[in-house]
């Protein structure tokens, strides 16, 4: 009787620390709302980009290059924000949606890199770089966490599929 109470405390404990320590997963939809956030906040940190970009002691050509970069990753956030949109509050998001949304805020993430990277190699703007890597760092998070729903999306419909598969095989065989 001696082992059981400690064991029964010690369990008690354990399960109590994992409770602190679990974290509600966050749902799609608030998933969705921080990326309709930091698509807007992506806008809002590279506006002016282009003439920050000319005062960087670089070749014009890789200015050029960087800001027709910016410009594309641009016009695509500027794609994605109304359709992004339309996903807000849905109950279900169809695979190919949610992967572009997952694609953009990767593209977003790669271009806030080269930027960052860029103000503190090339420019004297170091409040800028540390806002832009900072910026980045929340948008891959919140990419790889679309990720993982995006996977387990995936992982269903297969799954959904083989089963489909196999009853129609099965049918086909009656």
């Amino acid at each position: 009787m001696t082992f059981r109470v400690p064991f029964f405390l010690l369990a008690m404990i354990l399960a109590s620390s994992q409770s602190i320590f679990a974290q509600a997963p966050t749902s799609l939809d608030a998933m969705l709302r921080d990326a309709a956030y930091v698509l807007n906040r992506y806008d809002e940190a590279t506006t002016g980009l282009d003439v920050a970009i000319d005062g960087w002691k670089i070749p014009d050509s890789l200015k050029r290059s960087l800001q027709d970069a910016s410009h594309a990753v641009r016009r695509g956030v500027e794609r994605e924000k109304p359709v992004l949109n339309s996903l807000l509050a849905r109950n279900k998001v169809p695979t190919a949606e949610l992967f572009d949304v997952y694609d953009e805020l990767q593209m977003v993430a790669s271009d806030l890199d080269a930027t960052s990277s860029g103000f503190e190699n090339f420019g004297d703007n170091e409040p800028a770089a540390l806002e832009l890597a900072k910026l980045s760092s929340k948008v891959r998070v919140l990419g790889a966490n679309i990720g993982t729903v995006l996977r387990a999306q995936i992982a269903s419909q297969e799954e959904q599929l083989a089963t489909c598969s196999l009853l129609l095989k099965s049918s086909a065989h009656k």
